[in-house]
């Protein structure tokens, strides 16, 4: 009996040992990614332009290649390009640890069915891993947050109708 648990506590010993000489396993590395302006202000019918920052973390184990982008949005009022191609076009394809790109990440165009002021929030990702055909997501934006305002021309329509209406009202009140 002895021998058997010398032979358990060896066991586990030399499995400690290996366990504790392994290089750390890491899921995909990843990326900073901060928006310049999270928070933007549209007219109904306009397109806002989202441009941020990624920077590989130093930690890195090695190039990560950036494969594509999600954008969610919280509202079928506001829609994004499904081609990917501001991220595409202008981003990098791979970064290697401790590099950086600002630029254009994706942009969202308000419907102009939007009824009345909206405030709609959405999130971002970006997606890629070790290699060309990885989609994973190595880095995202909680929130980004919109708020859809009516046209100035809409508002202006607006006050010309009502000082028409009360110049009318006053003529037939003399």
């Amino acid at each position: 009996m002895n021998k058997n648990l010398v032979a358990v506590a060896t066991l586990l010993v030399l499995t400690a040992a290996l366990l504790l000489s392994a290089p750390a396993a890491r899921a995909d590395d990843s990326l900073s990614l901060t928006l310049a302006s999270p928070s933007q202000t549209g007219n109904r019918g306009t397109t806002l332009d989202f441009y941020g920052t990624i920077t590989a973390l130093s930690s890195n184990a090695s190039t990560l290649y950036l494969n594509g982008d999600d954008v969610n949005l919280g509202s079928p009022f506001l829609t994004s390009d499904s081609d990917d191609s501001p991220f595409l076009l202008t981003g990098p394809l791979s970064m290697d640890p401790g590099d950086t790109y600002t630029g254009l990440l994706f942009t969202v165009y308000i419907d102009p069915s939007v009824v009345g002021d909206g405030d709609y929030t959405g999130s971002y990702s970006i997606l890629g891993g070790a290699d060309g055909s990885t989609y994973n997501t190595i880095s995202n934006v909680a929130y980004f947050n919109i708020d859809a305002v009516p046209e100035p021309s809409s508002i202006l329509l607006l006050a010309a109708g009502a000082a028409g209406l009360l110049g009318t009202l006053r003529r037939k009140v003399r």
